[in-house]
């Protein structure tokens, strides 16, 4: 139970129950776009309308004049409960989150955006707004503001709670007047983030979900991965899963889970290997109903994850990707895996298409989800991306043709990590090598060069020295041959100059010798190794 003590007295608390019993009755309590039969779901009812009494036309007050993702309804709970001393157990939240978003939520076309938050990525965020980023960024997320929508009063009235919770921020902020600029980022958001839109008018809120899906997915540090995942219904939104992947390099896993699917196609599952780690998932379906596009992440580390799309398995053909990412000229003899769905056992080398210059010599071993060819690159193959084909069959397969590698980068360029282990946990960063060939131009980092995928590098930290006595290099962590850096413990180390924390700036350094080349490539990315994140949020 999540329980805090009522701040109502117990007379005027059986009051406002009588009167909902009596709303209910009368069958008037409404939300905006929905007005189904909401006794259904009696957590609504008794742990939100007992406050937000209804107006005249049945609209709980507040709520419905919102709309936000199961994420931001979640915190709203969590807030009822921690300012306003709602009791309400854990069951009547979850049927409190889930009757909102599915009534008062937002549709694919709005979630699109901010999508990179509820995926737990660490990004740069463009603000575009120059008052919001004044008046709200500063605080919190940009993906925060825009993961809702709201009347315009209800816009207005988010300045006015911002005022009676957090007093200070007008002398925090006081190189602004906040007071101003809250009202000047208000008329934007209430312009570009209102409340009716077409796309929640349109938004059917209901879609066939189970059947049998195919997975691509990349993990930075580990590669790409495909396979297959079943969906069965349990009821009321609910779905079992068992996905079956095999990565490039040939490792394969299971795993078995449980999801929830919020207004038709925002996925919230979890699901766990024998004996591994716990994952969660947050994917979107599309407006299509076809694919699933997110992200499936560790639950005790959601830095580490995985980019995954779905496909919706049909009886058509399907090609999925390939065990390579990009193929040198001139080659002689290279197996190539093409992952995908339904194909035909009488496929010939002939239907298999990779573009200019390649040539595939045999099929060497073929199922309905995965064929093996050797193909010969010729030497006049053009350097460039391209898609592979067999026959008609839709494909998501490219693959890039080289003749030599004249640069690496390191994503991301910049990376954050949070000390922990003792109180906190521990905030890791992964990086990634990837190559690429110089354009037609023949100049490297220009938009005419050929992204060729990632390579496995050899990583290391170096200073980046900001004084004269930098030592971050020594405390900050360690990184390992996958590209992932894991920081060092918190709390004051005795170790160091006046018993600092382990925090410090360094640069992650990556070293690449291309097959056929003399001297090795290098690249690096500057790591920010920071304190804990004390306080975690459903959007940050």
């Amino acid at each position: 139970m999540m329980t805090h003590r009522p701040l109502m007295t117990k007379s005027l608390l059986d009051g406002l129950k009588l009167v909902v019993v009596l709303l209910i009755c009368a069958g008037v309590l409404g939300l905006t776009h929905d007005h189904g039969d909401q006794a259904k779901v009696p957590a609504v009812l008794t742990k939100c309308a007992v406050c937000h009494r209804p107006d005249e036309r049945g609209r709980l007050s507040r709520i419905a004049f919102q709309r936000k993702t199961p994420e931001g309804w979640q915190q709203t709970v969590r807030r009822m409960i921690r300012l306003h001393g709602l009791s309400i157990s854990v069951d009547e939240a979850k049927a409190v989150v889930k009757y909102l978003s599915d009534h008062q939520g937002l549709a694919p076309a709005e979630v699109r955006p901010i999508t990179y938050d509820l995926e737990r990525r660490d990004i740069i965020e463009r603000i575009p707004d120059e008052a919001v980023r004044l008046a709200c960024v500063r605080c919190h997320s940009f993906a925060r503001i825009a993961a809702q929508r709201r009347t315009v009063a209800e816009w207005r009235k988010l300045k006015t709670f911002h005022l009676a919770v957090f007093p200070t921020l007008v002398y925090q902020m006081r190189q602004i007047d906040w007071p101003a600029m809250a009202d000047r980022a208000i008329a934007y958001l209430a312009e570009h983030y209102p409340f009716d839109t077409a796309a929640w008018r349109r938004w059917p809120k209901k879609a066939e979900i189970a059947g049998r899906w195919m997975i691509v997915g990349h993990q930075p540090g580990r590669g790409d991965f495909f396979g297959d995942m079943d969906i069965r219904p349990l009821g009321e939104d609910q779905f079992q899963t068992h996905q079956r992947v095999v990565f490039v390099d040939g490792q394969r896993m299971e795993r078995t889970g449980r999801a929830i699917v919020y207004a038709g196609f925002a996925w919230r599952g979890s699901s766990q290997a024998p004996e591994g780690q716990k994952i969660k998932e947050v994917l979107h379906l599309s407006e299509d109903g076809q694919t699933f596009v997110g992200r499936w992440f560790q639950a005790a580390h959601d830095q580490i994850g995985a980019d995954v799309t779905l496909y919706r398995k049909t009886h058509q053909m399907l090609i999925l990707g390939l065990s390579v990412r990009s193929l040198r000229a001139p080659t002689s003899g290279k197996r190539v895996t093409i992952y995908g769905t339904n194909f035909s056992p009488a496929l010939a080398p002939e239907d298999i298409d990779f573009g200019p210059g390649i040539v595939v010599r045999r099929i060497e071993h073929l199922r309905p989800d995965e064929l093996t060819v050797v193909l010969d690159v010729r030497a006049d193959a053009p350097d460039r991306e391209r898609h592979v084909r067999i026959g008609k069959a839709s494909s998501h397969a490219r693959v890039a043709v080289y003749h030599r590698i004249d640069y690496i980068t390191v994503v991301p360029p910049l990376g954050l990590a949070r000390l922990g282990g003792i109180k906190m946990p521990k905030q890791h960063q992964q990086f990634e090598a990837l190559a690429f060939t110089n354009g037609p131009d023949g100049l490297p980092k220009t938009r005419d060069d050929v992204a060729l995928g990632p390579v496995s590098a050899k990583w290391s930290l170096a200073e980046d020295t900001t004084d004269p006595n930098d030592d971050d290099v020594k405390f900050v962590g360690t990184i390992d041959q996958s590209g992932l850096f894991t920081p060092a413990t918190d709390g004051p180390n005795p170790a160091r100059r006046k018993s600092n924390n382990n925090t410090g700036q360094v640069w992650v350094v990556a070293t690449y010798t291309p097959e056929g080349a003399r001297q090795p490539l290098t690249a690096r990315a500057k790591l920010i190794v920071t304190v804990p994140r004390f306080i975690e949020w459903e959007i940050r």
